[in-house]
Parts: C-alpha cells; sequence; structure tokens
C-alpha cells in the first residue's frame, strides 16, 4: 500500500499544477477547433475526446479519495493528539473540578476511559 500512496502522492501533485491544466485545455481547445472538419457524422470524432477523458477522470478521483483519506487520517491522529494531551492537562488540575468540566466541554472532550 505504501508504494500506491507514493504514486497517489506524487500524481496528486502532478495534476495540481498550471502546466498539467494547461496541457488539459490546449487538448480541449485543439479538439474544438477540429469539430467543424469532422463532417456530418461526428460520433468518432466525439469518442476520440470522451473515451479518454471519462477514464481519465475515474482514475483522478480514485487518487482523489486516497489523497483525502490520507490527509483525513493524519488530521484525525493530530487532533487526538490534541485533545489527549488536552485531557492529561486538565488532569493535573484536580482540585479545580468546576474547571474542568467547563474546559472539557468547551473543547469536546468526553471523559476518557482507562486506555
Amino acid at each position: 500500500m505504501k508504494g500506491f500512496d507514493k504514486f497517489a502522492e506524487a500524481a496528486s501533485t502532478f495534476v495540481s499544477k498550471a502546466p498539467f491544466f494547461s496541457f488539459c485545455l490546449a487538448i480541449v481547445v485543439g479538439w474544438l477547433i477540429g469539430l467543424p472538419f469532422a463532417g456530418p457524422s461526428n460520433q468518432l470524432y466525439h469518442l476520440v475526446l470522451n473515451s479518454p477523458t471519462t477514464a481519465i477522470t475515474f482514475l483522478l478521483v480514485a487518487l482523489l479519495e486516497n489523497s483525502t483519506h490520507r490527509f483525513e487520517k493524519t488530521t484525525n491522529q493530530k487532533l487526538n493528539a490534541l485533545a489527549n494531551a488536552m485531557a492529561d492537562l486538565m488532569d493535573e488540575f484536580e482540585g479545580m473540578e468546576t474547571d474542568q468540566r467547563e474546559l472539557r466541554d468547551a473543547v469536546g472532550l468526553e471523559e476518557r476511559m482507562g486506555t
């Protein structure tokens, strides 16, 4: 799985840059310029652009989902670390029970079970 994650990261970085967008735009503009010359029956001409773009879109959505999943996982790990640090800090203030409850309610922490 690590290999795919590295590939997805590299592909995500590549397709999110302006040169890739410019390349895609140039393909579409070139296709549009040639459209009048395709003749009266231009179904094949439409397939020339539609088929590859459908496949590429499908693959890019899979890469986007991978990147999104990894981002959310990393963000949740960081938030959990912050929540645990906040809970540990609040445990230091044993004599201030009211303040602990208010702080836990404010940051959305529940009572921790022994983990």
